[in-house]
């Protein structure tokens, strides 16, 4: 590496250097404006005018700030992977039996992998951005030994050569992998968790002497391990340590990376994004979201959203005021139960046009911040004395992706118990609709939750994106939806998710797992399949994401007892045989 992309990386990887996500061209001069004297920072560019900038510390306003841009700060993430107790106690595959093949035979899967149509995922990429993968497990290997998969990026080894194109992190290629795998070397990637090894392996592994197989047993993979959160990120946003948790922009550099690979080979690619967050409008205005439906557009593409597991979690809460002819204003009592264990939170309340929304908070043992006046941009710092909890207050009138209000509510040493946050909302004839989310339910420590909470609009980002195909979790063994997976819609009505997908019980090269990251990956292995025969097969050469869906949508299963679109099952069931039953008109 030359000393200019030595000199990137290091900015990447500290945290002395912000990481901002813009939308627009900026000089250095308008960037900076005079301030220093010397710019320090680096670019890398996305699409267009969608880059990332890694910019020295000193040189930016602090986010409690007027100068805070909410949208241009990285969001962090975290693993689709139900952790709750409704998801343990599955059972392991056992060595050597037959392997249980009711999710892929539910998911009309199993109808389409023989004669006459033998869709197995040929000749397709499956793309997982996650925590890794095992490489060496028999699943990810052909039947002579050799790896199924064509690159690995690994964000979090600086050892080796990055990919072309990026500054951090080492590629591992296929033949290094078929070298490390024959002369039994140390590994060149590991998975401390085993989410992304579930993940891949559910959507297209294979290992027929212990009994398991994936939806797409054939197709070939491309993985991403992400590195973890920078520490002033997962500082800002109160997410514990220890918790894996994962930064908008190696997420969305992790996007680029497959697309660019799979458009080097000249083949389709079916990518899973199991990764999720409760942060955002859940509108699809956020700019991953927008660089995620650009890439869906493209042709060969299908990408693959799970839409959580926070259905059940009591982290989301609905206000509608109404405002009185003659009212100044209304107001509506909204109680936090924060839990034993919880360090600190970060709360969002998005207010809907035309009210303007302010609040005043009170604590559990009964002290209280009055009524914060409402100024563009202002940010209030205020300590409760008789617990030490510090919350920070801030406001924005107009937030830049969607023009909704957003008011961001952090709370550092939170004291257990109820908190009541009182929103007032004037300015607004009608009434007054907002909502509030706290964080997904694996970054918090604590039983933290709304004492009258809502289960819709509980779909993490980015399923609220309006060009990949979004999927919720249901029991392929008694039909029942689960009780955990996210619903929608989006807050303007916007129809998400698309589908509902085998979720509960999954059986995969590790364990089996519950949680909308596995129906995630079973429907990433069926567009696999599908890809297989539109692309490779020349039946529809110029397929996208939203042709898949679309073609998903038509296949479904739907029950004469439930209206669809559902803010539950979307437009039905997946099952990819009436796909083709369709096309057959049967």
């Amino acid at each position: 590496m030359d000393l200019g992309r030595i000199a990137c990386r290091n900015r990447i990887l500290s945290n002395n250097y912000r990481d901002v996500i813009i939308d627009f061209n900026i000089t250095p001069e308008q960037l900076f404006e005079d301030n220093v004297e010397v710019p320090d920072y680096c670019e890398e560019v996305l699409f267009e005018n969608l880059k990332i900038l890694h910019i020295a510390e000193f040189q930016l306003p602090p986010w409690d700030t007027r100068d805070y841009q909410y949208q241009y700060t990285p969001k962090c993430y975290g693993l689709l992977q139900d952790t709750s107790r409704l998801s343990v106690g599955q059972p392991v595959p056992g060595t050597g039996l037959v392997p249980d093949l009711t999710a892929l035979s539910e998911a009309g899967i199993l109808a389409v992998s023989g004669p006459p149509l033998e869709l197995t995922g040929k000749n397709v990429i499956i793309g997982i951005i996650d925590t890794g993968i095992r490489y060496q497990l028999p699943a990810f290997r052909r039947s002579d030994g050799s790896t199924r998969i064509l690159a690995i990026w690994d964000q979090t080894n600086q050892e080796g050569m990055p990919p072309d194109g990026y500054d951090y992190g080492t590629e591992f290629g296929e033949d290094e992998i078929n070298f490390n795998l024959e002369s039994g070397g140390g590994l060149l990637v590991t998975d401390e968790t085993g989410h992304g090894t579930k993940v891949a392996g559910v959507a297209g592994g294979f290992d027929r002497e212990n009994g398991f197989l994936g939806a797409a047993p054939d197709a070939l993979f491309v993985v991403v391990k992400l590195k973890q959160a920078k520490e002033y990120l997962r500082e800002l946003y109160q997410i514990p340590e220890g918790v894996p948790c994962y930064q908008e922009t190696d997420i969305m550099l992790g996007l680029q990376y497959l697309d660019r690979l799979a458009g080097r080979l000249n083949m389709p690619i079916a990518t899973c994004v199991a990764l999720g967050s409760t942060m955002g409008a859940h509108d699809g205005t956020s700019l991953l979201d927008y660089y995620v439906n650009e890439l869906a557009r493209k042709r060969k593409r299908c990408i693959v959203v799970g839409g959580g597991n926070e259905g059940n979690s009591s982290g989301h809460y609905e206000g509608n005021m109404v405002l009185a002819p003659g009212a100044a204003q209304a107001y509506e009592e909204v109680e936090i139960l924060a839990g034993q264990g919880e360090a600190g939170l970060w709360v969002e309340l998005w207010g809907k046009t035309p009210g303007i929304f302010t609040v005043s908070i009170t604590s559990p043992n009964g002290e209280s911040i009055p009524e914060i006046p409402f100024r563009i941009g202002q940010s209030v710092d205020y300590t409760f004395i008789y617990s030490n909890t510090r919350v920070t207050v801030k406001y924005v009138l107009v937030e830049q992706g969607n023009g909704q209000q957003l008011i961001v509510m952090r709370f550092q040493n939170i004291l257990p118990g109820i908190w009541t946050i009182r929103v007032n909302v004037r300015g607004s004839n009608g009434g007054g609709n907002f909502h509030i989310w706290l964080p997904m339910r694996n970054f918090l420590k604590g039983d933290t939750y709304f004492l009258r909470p809502s289960p819709y609009y509980t779909m993490t980002e980015p399923a609220y994106s309006r060009d990949v195909l979004t999927v919720t979790a249901y029991n392929s063994q008694d039909g029942s939806f689960y009780l955990n997976s996210g619903r929608g819609f989006s807050t303007d009505n916007y129809i998400t998710p698309d589908l509902a997908a085998p979720g509960v019980g999954i059986p995969t090269p590790l364990m089996a797992d519950t949680g909308s990251s596995m129906s995630a990956a079973i429907t990433a292995g069926a567009a696999a399949c599908f890809l297989q025969w539109a692309v490779v097969e020349e039946h529809d050469s110029l397929v996208n994401t939203s042709a898949v869906k679309n073609y998903f949508i038509r296949g479904a299963k739907r029950r004469s007892d439930i209206y669809y679109p559902s803010r539950e099952w979307g437009y039905g069931t997946l099952y990819l045989a009436g796909v083709f039953q369709a096309l057959a008109g049967i």
